[in-house]
């Protein structure tokens, strides 16, 4: 599971023209822009939850890849909860 959300991590970056990264890297070494950054994780929040704006401004450049697969990890196989209240 960690080398599909890994794979599909790598796929975006490259459509954001960065490099690609592995478990090892840190997010600075995706080399991928602010607006690049924003796609990426629009997309990871849609795919496995969890990268919505909160968490986006606590990235950094020395998130590891690590963190953020673990994180999509733990949101995609945690049971959503959905309340008709407001």
């Amino acid at each position: 599971m960690k080398n599909e959300v890994l794979d599909f991590l790598n796929g975006r970056i490259r459509e954001e023209h960065g490099n690609r990264v592995n478990m090892e890297s840190k997010w600075m070494d995706a080399e991928v822009d602010s607006f690049g950054t924003t796609m990426v994780f629009l997309d990871m929040d849609e795919k496995y939850g969890g990268f919505n704006g909160d968490w986006l401004v606590t990235l950094t450049g020395e998130t590891t890849i690590k963190e953020i697969v673990e994180r999509a990890l733990d949101e995609s196989t945690e049971p959503q909860v959905y309340s008709s209240q407001p």
